[in-house]
């Protein structure tokens, strides 16, 4: 009765063996059947930066900068930052917003950063990527305080840079 039970339970582990093994075999065959072909470069991804294309990063504040954000995902390990200050928004105040990017373009956001204000939306734009911009803004109708600028969405850049400038 032992002995008949061992080459039951053999015949089961050997069957389940085999049912591994075909399955492992069909799906390896499925997927060599559905690959595409080698993609060939493109106009457009030979246009496109290199890893080794850079911008500079400015790495200390300028006069009159009230708000600065970096995304860098080329460095290791990538990083972002988003800085308040060193300066406040000045109400009714003229302000501008610098940056650049390496990439195709960046979504950003300007907040209010005062605790009793945080979150409510300044201004938003994008910031096209291969040339510096400058974007000159009228004012903030009235609120005077802490900023916070922020990118929304990097997906389509490498590295970027922006800060807010209020003379």
């Amino acid at each position: 009765m032992r002995s008949s039970r061992r080459l039951v339970a053999t015949a089961v582990i050997s069957a389940a063996s085999a049912l591994v093994l075909l399955g492992c075999t069909a799906a390896t065959d499925t997927r060599s059947e559905t690959s595409a072909p080698p993609r060939t470069p493109t106009a457009e991804a030979s246009a496109a930066p290199s890893p080794s294309a850079t911008i500079d990063i400015p790495t200390e504040p300028v006069a009159g900068e009230i708000a600065s954000a970096v995304s860098d995902r080329l460095s290791t390990p990538s990083s972002s930052s988003s800085v308040a200050g060193p300066g406040i928004m000045v109400a009714d105040r003229p302000f501008s917003i610098e940056g650049e990017c390496l990439g195709t373009r960046a979504d950003y956001s300007l907040t209010t950063a005062d605790p009793a204000d945080a979150g409510r939306v300044l201004v938003e734009g994008t910031i096209e990527c291969g040339a510096p911009m400058t974007s000159s803004v009228g004012s903030t109708a009235g609120y005077a305080g802490v900023v916070q600028l922020s990118f929304t969405d990097t997906d389509g850049i490498d590295r970027a840079w922006l800060r807010v400038v209020q003379p």
